[in-house]
């Protein structure tokens, strides 16, 4: 039984395509599909979803730590040539108390539940990326800064909430809880030019009716970064920087 258990303990990243976080299996190397047909939805419905790497058995970090989630939570990944993709399966045993609104851009979060994806892509535990959604895909995004100083009256959290990416969502509300489906562009992404690449991630829920707050890579208020808890998306390859261009035509007269 102890050789059993070493031998799974030591399993390297891809041995399995279900990542605990409770259980620390924090190193993921999601699936590389070059071309995929995805819809962006809400319906995960694709056969490529069925061998996406799953972010599982995420635990509370507010109010209680390190408790078992309320509701469970599961996260579908996997990256293609020119986006990375998610689709979030938040379960919940009272899908007629889930606070989804209709909301513009970056204001869903104060009021519903949501869901936090957070890329570290230069994997150096100070900056990343971070994409909110609402149970309907409504998008709030930013940039997640360790040491940010927001000030008296600001967010709770160290992000500057000014940047807007280009990026796709869509979800949708079920009987067993909600569905979104996210598609984010390597346009929309700094990240070194490298032929394989580690990125640090991390994925949050909000429960808003309990005041739940989970997360997949366990979270302690007694550790001052938040970055330095994530975990890390391995062996991304053939990955691409992207440069965006904007053409804006101008008459004077």
């Amino acid at each position: 039984m102890i050789e059993i258990l070493a031998a799974l303990t030591l399993a390297a990243p891809g041995d399995s395509t279900v990542f605990e976080g409770a259980e620390g299996e924090l190193r993921v190397r999601p699936p590389r599909v070059a071309a995929p047909e995805v819809t962006v939805d809400g319906t995960l419905d694709e056969d490529v979803w069925s061998s996406a790497a799953v972010l599982s058995d995420f635990t509370q970090y507010q109010p209680t730590e390190g408790i078992p989630a309320s509701e469970p939570t599961d996260v579908l990944v996997f990256y293609g040539d020119e986006a990375l993709y998610f689709g979030i399966r938040a379960h919940d045993s009272r899908p007629e108390e889930i606070r989804s609104s209709v909301a513009e851009r970056d204001e869903s979060i104060f009021g519903d539940d949501w869901v936090r994806l957070m890329l570290d892509t230069y994997n150096r535990q100070q900056q990343a990326y971070i994409f909110y959604v609402n149970p309907r895909g409504i998008q709030t995004d930013g940039l997640w800064i360790e040491g940010l100083n927001r000030g008296r009256g600001g967010p709770s959290v160290p992000v500057d909430f000014n940047p807007d990416f280009i990026w796709q969502s869509d979800g949708q509300v079920t009987d067993s809880g909600w569905v979104v489906e996210v598609r984010i562009p390597y346009v929309s992404l700094r990240f070194p030019e490298s032929d394989v690449q580690n990125w640090g991630i991390n994925v949050a829920r909000e429960v808003r009716r309990l005041g739940y707050k989970q997360s997949w890579a366990p979270l302690s208020e007694s550790i001052s970064s938040t970055l330095e808890q994530e975990g890390t998306l391995v062996g991304l390859r053939d990955v691409e920087p992207r440069r965006l261009r904007e053409v804006t035509p101008v008459v004077t007269g």
